[in-house]
């Protein structure tokens, strides 16, 4: 997968629990950062893993501490020098809380600004946010506000009133050119089961693909807790989905086989379902995943059997591989529950963003679906942290977004 990094974490190791914190601020922002601990893989020439991620960073923040540059960042930090003259790349010195008074900067950085963490006043995060993004984040709400805002599509009926995503084109052009993994990450009531039942609804309508869609808050405590069980249960929902789409038959029980284990059985099973459908696309989409990450050992193997289906289009000389989607959707970051991340669905294909409204958002929908509200009466609501539940006294019983926290 060619990810995108928004900024480089340049740091001495010896500083690495601090940067581990600031890599979790700096995605709690929405920025992607490109952390070693995360991206190096153990066995592999570091080298040749920092050249390929070069290409894909388009910043770099130098922390400096008390233990002042590390080896590798001094290479790093020439590496990217070099980078920064080509291709304009913002090269950030950061101090962190510990850096002495008088920091020793490379001749490079020193005539650059740096963002000082010891310093509250102005925010350094908002300041490392702005180096990296090049804008304020004032500025970066209002333009984010602004192209989220639009368009809106209106359908018969107040439940049909959603926001169209700035990437859910892009999300369609990806399954409609098959073969792909998606990943949609955003905290609850932001309108992620909402995306997914729209793709759901538009892929049951396009003509040559067969679409499934599974939420694990429908499963039994039972199927989510047995590996066999759960997986056993996800080959009934698709041939009983296969039956009511195409009116085409393939029996589970033809294919399951307790010699083999479920994982094997699915995908069997999967096998099956593309060789019946063939020429057709199969569209798996799995709403809160979140739900089976509380389920130990059910969630390691689900996952890592969706990264193996992943893996097996590389390999796949009879392209039915290629004719399977497949769509997640989850809320908390998946490192905290998959301890593998070569065996994660997570970090492969195409991963997209859900946010949270912002004000100008807030107000336009009030101005358009609803009475007039006052600057004041919009301010109050995102205080409150709700989601919108009304829209001039009908409830928007599919409304996808919530306010900003």
């Amino acid at each position: 997968m060619n990810e995108v990094f928004d900024v480089f974490l340049c740091h001495n190791s010896d500083d690495k629990p601090a940067i581990e914190a600031i890599a979790k601020q700096l995605k709690a922002r929405g920025l992607n950062p490109w952390f070693d601990k995360e991206q190096l893989r153990p066995g592999l020439p570091w080298q040749r893993a920092l050249e390929e991620a070069i290409t894909r960073v388009k910043s770099a923040a130098v922390f400096v501490g008390q233990n002042g540059l590390g080896p590798w960042q001094q290479m790093e930090q020439a590496t990217f020098l070099r980078a920064f003259v080509k291709r304009g790349c913002p090269v950030i010195p950061v101090l962190l809380n510990d850096a002495p008074e008088q920091p020793e900067l490379p001749l490079f950085l020193s005539g650059m600004m740096w963002v000082d963490l010891r310093v509250p006043d102005p925010d350094p995060f908002d300041q490392l946010h702005w180096g990296i993004t090049g804008r304020k984040p004032s500025e970066a709400v209002d333009a984010l506000a602004e192209e989220q805002m639009s368009p809106i599509t209106e359908q018969p009926g107040a439940e049909s009133i959603h926001i169209e995503w700035p990437f859910e084109s892009e999300v369609r052009r990806l399954l409609e050119t098959s073969g792909a993994t998606i990943t949609l990450r955003g905290h609850s009531k932001v309108g992620k089961s909402s995306l997914l039942l729209r793709l759901h609804r538009w892929g049951v309508d396009r003509p040559g693909c067969v679409s499934c869609y599974f939420n694990f808050h429908g499963f039994s405590q039972d199927n989510l807790a047995s590996t066999p069980k759960l997986l056993r249960a996800l080959a009934d929902e698709i041939s009983n989905e296969l039956d009511s789409q195409n009116d085409v038959i393939v029996s589970v029980d033809n294919v399951w086989n307790d010699i083999r284990s479920a994982q094997q059985n699915l995908t069997r099973f999967i096998e099956a379902v593309l060789d019946v459908v063939q020429g057709q696309e199969l569209q798996l989409l799995f709403d809160d995943a979140d739900v089976l990450f509380e389920h130990g050992e059910s969630s390691e193997e689900f996952f890592k059997l969706l990264r193996a289906w992943h893996e097996k289009r590389k390999s796949d000389l009879k392209g039915r591989w290629k004719r399977l989607d497949l769509v997640i959707a989850h809320s908390t970051d998946p490192s905290l529950w998959i301890t593998d991340i070569n065996n994660s669905p997570f970090n492969v294909g195409n991963g997209f963003r859900l946010e949270d409204f912002a004000q100008p958002q807030v107000q336009r929908l009030y101005a358009q679906y609803c009475t007039s509200a006052q600057d004041d009466d919009v301010t109050a609501l995102m205080k409150l942290g709700a989601v919108i539940p009304t829209c001039c006294g009908s409830p928007l019983s599919g409304w996808p977004m919530s306010v900003s926290r």
